[in-house]
């Protein structure tokens, strides 16, 4: 089943895995996801008995695949394992965008998928989509005082993500 479904990607799983993240505003690694879901989707391809639609049930994998990446993730940093130095591709993009090490990488990436959903959906928006304050609020987001204020509670977890002093992942994202 995984070579049927892997060979081309007839179900278009790799979009959808991007879709998915775009929708949920999260920080991570495409690649990984969509191999992920490819393997949850070819295990439980044979109970699927044409309920939910295939388009929901698919999203189901990849939200099952998510949770389990972030999962991972938080438990690899509780547990003090460090990224593969100089260059985790799980870790690369925010690393070299940032200038920062893989280890403060993953902890920003964990800092963000862990922010409310507003505040993680403003923060991809314009941190990430380049989408101005004003355009973002254009589209039904608030005023521009909310978005600031949104940007600012990001700005300021991920940058205490960064330093070290952010979240602490064994206590469920509480610093």
């Amino acid at each position: 089943m995984l070579d049927r479904i892997f060979e081309g990607d007839p179900l278009g799983v790799q979009e959808r895995c991007g879709q998915r993240v775009q929708e949920r505003a999260l920080l991570i690694d495409l690649n990984r996801l969509f191999l992920r879901s490819l393997a949850r989707i070819a295990h439980a391809a044979p109970d699927y008995a044409g309920k939910p639609s295939l388009a929901a049930w698919l999203s189901g994998r990849i939200d099952q695949s998510i949770e389990e990446l972030v999962g991972e993730d938080y438990e690899e940093e509780r547990q003090g394992i460090a990224p593969a130095e100089p260059w985790d591709p799980r870790y690369a993009l925010v690393s070299e965008a940032l200038g920062i090490t893989m280890v403060q990488a993953r902890r920003v990436c964990i800092a963000f998928n862990d922010l409310p959903d507003e505040v993680r959906l403003t923060c991809f928006a314009v941190l990430i989509e380049g989408k101005t304050v004003n355009r973002y609020v254009a589209e039904g987001h608030g005023p521009p005082e909310r978005v600031k204020e949104l940007l600012g509670r990001g700005a300021q977890a991920l940058s205490q993500a960064r330093d070290g002093d952010g979240a602490d992942p064994s206590k469920g994202g509480q610093p």
